[in-house]
């Protein structure tokens, strides 16, 4: 976190990378108008791109100033999620106990419980980690292969950008192949462009696929779970909503069998 902030504050690198993307982007339209021939004032195009740049830039300083700031609760929100549930897998016995001392419940109802409260909670949790750790390595490899961008900041900020159901990580990998087309850097465009049709489906995809522990499960209900879980509890929603989703489609076959 420390080395993030010290990186986002570091604003020089940021001014320069911005006076160059302003320089490119205003001999790209002169380009474009010679090409058309157009009578159009240069002038009026390097203040239009200058422009252009002065709201990128306000955009940037707020959303990273936003970042910083909802840093800590996200912090806080991913830590109470992850002790929510290493309190479940391991105090649910508890539970257990008390499931074998009614008469409601049998013996093979409680253990196929305790099987699917196990595998629901874990791939629950570690799809969704694993498939931002996989976005988010493709990504700040691609960026650190094909710009001279910071691999460092495109992980963390792909990382976050990850847990968001159907966008995922893909606008990293499409904004930097923006930048690199106005840099005339058409070959990393490209192939930024390819890594982001990637990441963007591996997003909707292996996630889905990572909960599917076996054949009852369905990647699309799972997804459509992650959706309506950040739609109705935000972040956490990643994480709780295919755990009630799935926990609700196994156990209630179970508590009608008992019943």
């Amino acid at each position: 976190t420390w080395s993030l902030v010290s990186r986002i504050q570091s604003t020089e690198r940021f001014e320069t990378s911005m006076d160059r993307f302003e320089n490119k982007a205003a001999t790209v339209g002169l380009d474009v108008t010679r090409y058309f021939k157009k009578g159009i004032n240069p002038d009026t195009i390097r203040e239009f791109v200058h422009n252009i740049r002065e709201d990128a830039v306000v955009w940037a300083q707020n959303s990273a100033k936003a970042f910083l700031a909802g840093l800590f609760d996200l912090l806080v929100h991913f830590l109470m999620i992850l002790l929510s549930m290493f309190l479940v897998l391991t105090g649910y016995r508890r539970l257990i106990s008390k499931m074998r001392q009614s008469k409601f419940f049998s013996t093979q109802s409680i253990i196929q419980f305790n099987q699917i409260l196990e595998t629901t909670c874990r791939d629950v949790f570690f799809s969704n980690i694993l498939a931002s750790a996989f976005q988010s390595v493709l990504v700040a490899i691609g960026i650190g292969i094909f710009t001279h961008h910071d691999p460092y900041l495109a992980f963390v900020f792909t990382f976050v950008v990850s847990f968001i159901p159907v966008i995922g990580a893909a606008p990293v990998a499409f904004a930097a192949a923006l930048f690199e087309v106005v840099d005339k850097n058409y070959d990393s465009a490209i192939a930024l462009v390819i890594l982001s049709c990637v990441v963007g489906l591996s997003d909707n995809v292996l996630r889905a696929v990572l909960m599917a522990h076996d054949k009852e499960d369905s990647p699309v209900i799972n997804l459509l779970a992650s959706i309506g879980g950040i739609y109705v509890w935000g972040l956490p929603g990643l994480f709780v909503g295919p755990l009630v989703v799935t926990l609700a489609i196994k156990v209630t076959p179970l508590l009608m069998n008992e019943l």
